[in-house]
């Protein structure tokens, strides 16, 4: 879906959380599951979060804000 043309310069990000928790997927596994490599009209950023330990989070809406301006 996220290679249609319609959808060309997209900012997307993707946060994995829950990455503490045993048997949690890496963010390089759901790039990988996502094939997100392959996403070339897209602007995507993935990261790693936990709420709980809030780790990843404000790093996150960084990218985002910095995409956005």
């Amino acid at each position: 879906m996220l290679s249609e043309d319609d959808l060309r310069n997209t900012k997307l990000l993707l946060y994995v959380n829950k990455v503490d928790l045993p048997n949690a997927m890496t963010a390089i596994e759901v790039m990988d599951k996502m094939n997100l490599a392959n996403l070339c009209q897209v602007h995507w950023f993935i990261q790693a979060c936990s709420a709980v330990h809030n780790v990843g989070l404000c790093e996150g809406l960084d990218w985002l804000r910095k995409v956005l301006a």
